[in-house]
C-alpha cells in the first residue's frame, strides 16, 4: 500500500512538473522580450498573463506538497523496512 502511494506521488508530480514548464514557457511567449512591452500590452494580454501566474503558484505549492510526500513515503518506507525486515522479506518473495 506505502508502494502504491509512493508511486501515484511521483506520478503526479512528474506530471505536474511537466505541465508547470509549460505552462512557464507559454507566460514566458505570451510576456514578450521587450523591456517596455507591459506598458503597450493589451488588458486581455495582462489577464492572460495573470491567469498564468496564478496557475503557476498553485502549480508550485502542490509540488512543494508533493515532494513534501514524496520525502515522507519514502522516509516511512526506510524505516518499515529497517525495522520490520521480515515484511520486506515477505513481499520480495
Amino acid at each position: 500500500m506505502l508502494d502504491a502511494e509512493l508511486l501515484s506521488a511521483e506520478k503526479e508530480r512528474e506530471g505536474l512538473r511537466r505541465r508547470l514548464d509549460d505552462l512557464s514557457a507559454r507566460a514566458s511567449i505570451s510576456q514578450g522580450n521587450d523591456t517596455d512591452e507591459y506598458l503597450t500590452r493589451d488588458d486581455e494580454l495582462t489577464e492572460h498573463l495573470n491567469l498564468f501566474d496564478a496557475q503557476m503558484r498553485g502549480a508550485e505549492g502542490r509540488l512543494k506538497q508533493l515532494d513534501d510526500s514524496v520525502a515522507h513515503f519514502r522516509f516511512l518506507k526506510d524505516e518499515l523496512s529497517r525495522r520490520f525486515p521480515i515484511l520486506t522479506q515477505a513481499k520480495d518473495a
